[in-house]
């Protein structure tokens, strides 16, 4: 299952890499850092999670761009509790606002997660809310749904 993914993030970032170099006149990539909160346990007031991450945006085109991302979740101290989950998102872009989805996978974790983000991108920020939710032996739990928001610098 990593390896898929794994797999699937390559490709990714070679077909960014090839759609970069046919638009060479446009802005073709970004690179972001983001610091952010999470709730877990929505509905029964759950924790709070810190999180940071790191990611690219490569344009396909106009309307759409593919995001690569590393993020780090945190419940406790900076090195507490933690969490990696790479992952790869597809956006849709209109102006400023975007809205998409991907695939995550927590590093604790034998499943992919979906994520559904949506937000607003400009020239030098991007401020994005989020909703992952969780799968419990394969099953969505529905009580098990993390909803977050990140505000990045984008260089």
């Amino acid at each position: 299952m990593r390896k898929a993914f794994y797999r699937l993030l390559i490709i990714g970032l070679l077909f960014g890499g090839i759609v970069q170099q046919a638009q060479a006149q446009k802005k073709t990539k970004s690179f972001n850092l983001n610091i952010g909160v999470m709730t877990t346990d929505v509905f029964k007031g759950g924790r709070n999670l810190l999180t940071l991450g790191v990611g690219f945006d490569f344009y396909l085109g106009n309307f759409m761009l593919i995001s690569p991302e590393l993020q780090y979740w945190n419940d406790k101290s900076l090195f507490g509790n933690y969490t990696l989950a790479p992952g790869i998102i597809l956006n849709l872009k209109v102006k400023h606002f975007i809205f998409g989805g991907g695939v995550i996978l927590p590093l604790e974790s034998k499943y992919f997660l979906p994520k559904i983000n949506a937000g607003l991108i400009f020239k030098n920020m991007k401020l994005t809310l989020l909703l992952i939710p969780f799968f419990e032996h394969g099953y969505f739990d529905v009580e098990a749904i993390l909803l977050g928001a990140n505000i990045g610098i984008v260089f």
